[in-house]
């Protein structure tokens, strides 16, 4: 696992959350939303934003808003790739290698190599 995710903040608006996605220095296709405590509220991504927007959310409303009571599955350290595809099934917002996690002490990881390719595959059943 990498110890060190790229996040975003849920003080993040709507509006600053499309601008980082599309912007050229992005890295990844989608991010965790992490409040001020750490603890992880949700993933953003391009779809999510227009999803919101379409739904007539202003642009100035914070991602901790719009993740507000959304549900999050958390994996821990012991658990195996397979597993944690399996807690998702077909959840899985982002491709091998980008899978994040959070630990038992409320951190957030990323699966690499057969972990990741775990997660990939039993989010899709195979």
């Amino acid at each position: 696992m990498t110890s060190e995710v790229e996040s975003v903040p849920a003080t993040m608006t709507l509006h600053g959350a499309a601008a980082f996605l599309t912007a050229p220095e992005t890295r990844h296709p989608s991010f965790p939303v992490i409040d001020e405590n750490g603890h992880v509220l949700g993933l953003i991504d391009p779809p999510a934003i227009l999803r919101w927007r379409r739904a007539g959310k202003h642009r100035t409303t914070t991602l901790g808003d719009l993740l507000a009571g959304s549900k999050v599955t958390l994996a821990y350290p012991d658990e195996s790739g397979r597993s944690v595809g399996q807690a998702v099934g077909g959840q899985c917002l982002a491709s091998a290698g980008r899978h994040p996690r959070e630990s038992a002490t409320g951190r957030l990881c990323r699966l690499e190599g057969s972990d990741a390719r775990a997660v990939e595959e039993a989010s899709r059943g195979a």
